[in-house]
């Protein structure tokens, strides 16, 4: 005990970059791949404008939240597309 040495075990610098850049890639794909979406992220999502999105809304899968709002499911925007 007395005497004794604690070895580190340190990991190389780049290793550490590599980590901290893939945890940076992450957090942003978690901002830019949200389930729910409203009428503006659900057009951008479709890379479509959102006047034409406005047009097609009424025929796309979508869910009430009030009388006027409505929120749009990524995966179920992905399936209509495919079946389009």
């Amino acid at each position: 005990m007395a005497g004794e040495t604690t070895r580190l075990t340190l990991t190389p610098v780049s290793e550490v970059v590599a980590l901290l850049e893939r945890v940076e890639q992450l957090t942003e794909s978690l901002h830019t791949s949200r389930e729910l979406m409203n009428a503006k992220e659900a057009a951008d999502f479709l890379r479509m404008p959102y006047s034409e999105f406005r047009r097609l809304a009424p025929y796309l899968p979508r869910h009430p939240v009030t009388e006027r709002r409505y929120v749009y499911n990524r995966k179920e925007l992905l399936e209509w597309v495919l079946t389009r």
